[in-house]
């Protein structure tokens, strides 16, 4: 026991005896003790009364009251508030004495037991063995025991038999275990008798009928129960059973109800309850709510649902089993009850009514497999069980049953999947070795280091492990096995350390010889290095530190460079070389190493490792885009943080043809630009190395459809941003531009934009470049209005207006936003007049574009009377009045048929539909309206006109469709015609503005448009003119679209 006080023994006419117990004390003893016994003539076995013995130290009462009289009665299952003890005798016993059987028995009425404390004294052997009938229990002392303080206690009849003390003097106190109540004594059952009794009952169960037999029985195991387990696995085994020990938690489920009070009384349809107090009070009201009970509360009903859960199986060693198939039942139980315990675990679930209540217990059972059972044990994972009986024992030499628990751990340490798990076999090599170590046994250890393998991973037995060896064996018996390990370990860092502390543990010893063999083996382990990881680079560093820069490049980074690239490895540990610069006495051969190094690692580093996650391909190989360019970044800040930068062109030298074959090759750029520009900015002197790399990804940006968008542009701008201006003109000459407003004008665009909003801005400085970047600008703006099929807006004009239109100011917008507004919109101007003669495109297109014109001018600040655009709206307005604009026709409508009718609303829409260029009307409403509308017609002699009307099926309704003849329709047209016209002047500002933008035409265009007879010979003169300008305007060389098609004015 560690807790053990020094007693502070005192012998009277001797004295006090000093522990560990000296010789001197010991001779001195023996000279006041008396043989035990007759049959120990040799007086080599001494005893002394308890009368002669004092003990003046007070704590050592109270430790034998509270520690030793508790521990002992929990272990042999007594109430330890029920006993005490007192000194019965003093032991000594020398070397070489005799074997000493004793049986302990009773002394007393009162005695049922007794107590032996071993005090602090050097000796060897001794070995204990209590036997109580057909069970035995060893019990070897520690390997220090003149420093530790042994308590053994047992029942009165069993026998005690010590070995022979080998060396030294062992002294102990031998108690009497006394019991305080009345009733009977505890005692260990007489086994003869419940031999025959178990005897029996296994003999009546194992009968030739095996029809309706359980597979499987259980018996509870109480504590008194323990004495009896050996005569219960030897008979069964005789007989054929086969009889474990089972760890169980046995739950039961069961469901409670409670009432809840039903008399609710209402009033006014309001429930309410109706509370009546007693005298004193108190509430009557005797409603149950769950909320308020606990578990305990209730009765486990009858009807429980039961579940077992097996939580380990072992035989009467201990040793772990698993019985697959294994079920049981509360019938399997054949004596006592799995729920009589105390409740380990209890919860309780309701709702509104009802609930249920679940309780577990945990219990031991014994389980007796018949012989004519199916179920086989099999042996379970011995691991904690070998681990906990080697770590506990104290055995001092080698023996059968430890060597099965050493031959457990091995064939555990040889298991591949348990080597994986790193703690555990540190575990367990760290006992085999310390048993190896209490045996002093070097041929036990090494035969336990070949089948783990040691050698191979040190991390299994530590470092301090190693060194545990190298103190407790000879140093030529493990000397190749330290060799071997140098040798054939996986890891650098655990070599050199291991090596270190060697040495270190050596020097402290003044052990030359391991001294210099850790020397040559330092060697070793330098001119045989692992392949490096992050975690070998403070080592290296430290080597580097002391012997030298010389020392790395000439012996170890050839080594390094030879083997896989690691980049976890390599940049971290020139970061740190790097940072050791201010250490070195040659910075010239510093320097030159540190770029060694960093060519390296530019030059076989993977510049797109692939990723695990990434797809493959049907033929294995990874579907990489090259948009992973974190090991690219990492290369360049490299060379900037150890002033390697011309090694940068190399990094992307090698990028540019693994990236070529790549469709996607603009995704590296974009994903590489913004950091490399950020750090071109912090380090200016990378503007040189990394040039050329920009202006690569300014191209592959601006000519990659899908990395220019209105809301990513910020990459091509970088780009730009580190170029040089005779860069830019050269990317964006007239070609570049034209075949992109071509192909990608959208994407051309958002350039027209970058360069106006965020790179002309930057040109401010220098008027020049200012006026290079605005030029940029307006031809790019003018060749998108160019590349600008206007032949589509035709066709757009008659299925979609607004869009037709739409396409137009979104071209008219871009000139303005560019800064070209005036030169983009003559250009604009000129494209849209191609089409002007067509009457549908003049209604949808310009005549509504001469209202957003004005507004948009208005907004910029501009005129509408100043050219271009007082030229177009003439332009518009005079192609109006001559081509959509025709003599006004006479009036073709009866007058009859215009006042048609009366004033309902039918009526009225008939009467407008005969005035207009509509050629039907789709009249609908009951039988009765329909009716009224044809009377009308009749009446107004509608037919005599060529009127038609007819009743129709329309879409589940009668519909009365009314048709006039073409004659009737031409004036009312033309009126329609003349009121777009009157609304394109009103468009263009009041009439003085009209006449302002369209100087002398103006009384001839709105006589045509009006309907003026006095106007014949000026529109003949305009139509002369007319046809002279349009053939000058389809010439005009700056014009690439397709001629005007029916141009009935050129």
């Amino acid at each position: 026991m560690k807790d053990a006080p020094n007693p502070c023994l005192k012998i009277d006419g001797l004295g006090l005896i000093g522990l560990p117990l000296s010789k001197r004390d010991a001779a001195a003893i023996k000279s006041y003790c008396i043989p035990y016994g007759e049959i120990f003539p040799s007086g080599r076995c001494w005893m002394m009364n308890r009368l002669l013995i004092q003990f003046h130290n007070p704590e050592w009462d109270t430790w034998i009251k509270q520690s030793v009289l508790t521990a002992v009665c929990e272990n042999i299952g007594v109430d330890p508030s029920k006993t005490h003890c007192e000194l019965d005798k003093l032991l000594l016993l020398e070397a070489d004495s005799p074997d000493l059987t004793q049986d302990s028995a009773s002394m007393g009425p009162s005695m049922f037991g007794t107590i032996n404390i071993t005090l602090p004294s050097e000796f060897t052997g001794g070995t204990l063995c209590l036997q109580y009938g057909d069970s035995t229990r060893v019990i070897a002392f520690p390997p220090k025991t003149s420093l530790t303080t042994t308590v053994v206690g047992s029942f009165v009849n069993v026998i005690h038999h010590m070995e022979s003390v080998t060396f030294g003097n062992r002294l102990s106190l031998n108690y009497r275990l006394l019991y305080s109540s009345e009733g009977p004594l505890p005692f260990l059952p007489n086994q003869q008798g419940i031999r025959d009794g178990l005897t029996t009952v296994f003999k009546s169960w194992n009968t030739p009928d095996t029809a309706g037999k359980p597979p499987v029985l259980a018996c509870v195991v109480a504590d008194e129960d323990d004495a009896l387990a050996t005569s219960v696995f030897n008979i069964a085994n005789q007989l054929g059973f086969r009889v474990y020990y089972a760890d169980i938690d046995y739950t039961l489920m069961g469901s409670v109800t409670f009432e809840r009070r039903q008399n609710r009384d209402r009033w006014d349809g309001y429930a309410f309850d109706d509370y009546e107090e007693d005298l004193d009070g108190s509430d009557s009201d005797s409603d149950e709510d769950p909320d308020d009970f606990e578990p305990d509360d209730y009765e486990m009903p009858s009807y429980a649902d039961e579940a077992f859960d097996i939580v380990e199986i072992t035989d009467l060693s201990g040793m772990p089993v698993n019985i697959p198939d294994l079920q049981l039942s509360r019938s399997s139980v054949i004596n006592g009850r799995l729920d009589s315990g105390e409740v380990q675990d209890q919860s309780y679930e309701h709702d509104y009514d009802e609930g249920t209540v679940t309780r577990t217990w945990s219990a031991q059972v014994a389980l007796i497999l018949p012989p004519w059972s199916p179920l086989v044990a099999v042996v379970g994972d011995a691991f904690d069980y070998a681990c906990n009986l080697l770590e506990e024992s104290l055995s001092t030499a080698r023996n059968a049953e430890e060597l099965k628990l050493v031959d457990i751990l091995v064939q555990c340490c040889e298991d591949e999947k348990r080597r994986k798990d790193l703690p555990s076999i540190s575990k367990a090599v760290g006992i085999l070795r310390e048993t190896a170590d209490r045996w002093n046994d070097v041929d036990t250890f090494l035969l336990v280091a070949k089948r783990c393998r040691l050698h191979t991973n040190i991390d299994f037995m530590g470092i301090e492990g190693f060194v545990s060896v190298h103190l407790a064996f000879d140093w030529e018996r493990i000397e190749s096995f330290f060799a071997d390990t140098i040798q054939q370990a996986k890891t650098n860092v655990n070599r050199v350390a291991l090596v270190k502390k060697l040495a270190e543990t050596a020097r402290e010893g003044s052990d030359d010889e391991v001294t210099n063999w850790c020397s040559q083996k330092d060697k070793v382990v330098l001119d045989s290095l692992r392949n490096v990881k992050r975690r070998d680079i403070k080592w290296l560093i430290s080597y580097i530190k002391d012997r030298g820069i010389d020392f790395f490049r000439s012996g170890l980074l050839p080594q390094l460079q030879k083997q896989p690239f690691n980049q976890d490895f390599w940049l971290p540990f020139i970061r740190r070389l790097y940072a050791e610069k201010s250490l070195s006495t040659l910075p010239k051969d510093f320097d030159s190493t540190i770029s060694h190094c960093a060519l390296h690692v530019v030059t076989v580093s993977p510049l797109f490792p692939p990723s695990p996650h990434e797809p493959k391909r049907p033929n294995g190989a990874t579907a990489q885009d090259f948009v992973n360019t974190s090991c690219i970044k990492d290369l360049v800040q490299l060379c900037v943080d150890t002033d390697t930068i011309e090694h940068c062109k190399l990094i992307f030298k090698r990028m540019q043809p693994i990236i070529a074959v790549s469709p996607g090759a603009w995704k590296t750029y974009h994903a590489l630009v913004p950091g490399l520009s950020q750090l071109t900015n912090s380090h200016l002197q990378l503007s040189g190395p990394l040039s050329e790399f920009f202006e690569t990804a300014a191209r592959q940006l601006l000519h990659n459809s899908q990395s220019i968008t209105d809301s990513n542009t910020e990459p091509l701008l970088l780009a730009l941003r580190q170029t040089s201006h005779a860069f830019l003109k050269q990317l964006m000459a007239p070609a570049c531009i034209g075949y992109l407003a071509k192909t990608r004008s959208q994407q051309l665009r958002n350039v027209v934009g970058l360069l106006q909003n965020k790179l002309l801005p930057l040109s401010n400085g220098d008027s020049s470049e200012r006026n290079d970047v605005a030029e940029i600008i307006l031809q790019c703006v003018t060749e998108i209005i160019l590349a600008f099929d206007f032949s589509t807006l035709v066709g757009l004009s008659e299925s979609d207006s607004s869009r037709a239109l739409g396409s137009v100011v979104e071209l008219f917008n871009l000139g303005f936003l560019s800064g070209c507004g005036v030169a983009a919109s003559q250009v604009i101007f000129d494209r849209l007049l191609l089409y002007a003669n067509q009457k549908e495109y003049m209604y949808a297109v310009l005549c509504p574009f001469i209202k957003v014109l004005l507004a948009r001018t208005v907004r910029m600040g501009l005129q509408l009377t100043v050219p271009p655009f007082s030229a177009f709206c003439a332009k518009v307005a005079s192609i109006y009045a001559l081509e959509i604009m025709t003599p006004k026709p006479d009036e073709a409508v009866s007058l009859q048929l215009r006042n048609i009718g009366c004033g309902c609303t039918l009526c009225t829409n008939l009467r407008a539909f005969s005035i207009t260029g509509r050629q039907f009307i789709p009249l609908q409403g009951s039988h009765s309206e329909r009716g009224h509308v044809e009377r009308k017609l009749n009446e107004a002699r509608a037919g005599h006109s060529k009127v038609a009307w007819e009743t129709v099926h329309d879409s589940y309704r009668l519909t009365l469709r009314i048709i006039k003849p073409k004659v009737m329709r031409v004036h009312g047209a033309w009126l329609a015609r003349s009121q777009n016209g009157q609304n394109l002047l009103a468009s263009m500002g009041t009439e003085a503005i009209q006449r302002q933008i369209t100087g002398r035409d103006y009384d001839w265009i709105r006589g045509a448009i009006v309907g003026a007879t006095d106007i014949g010979p000026a529109i003949a003169a305009a139509r002369l003119l007319a046809n002279i300008t349009n053939r000058e305007f389809l010439t005009t060389p700056t014009v690439t679209g397709p001629p005007a098609k029916k141009a009935r004015y050129n």
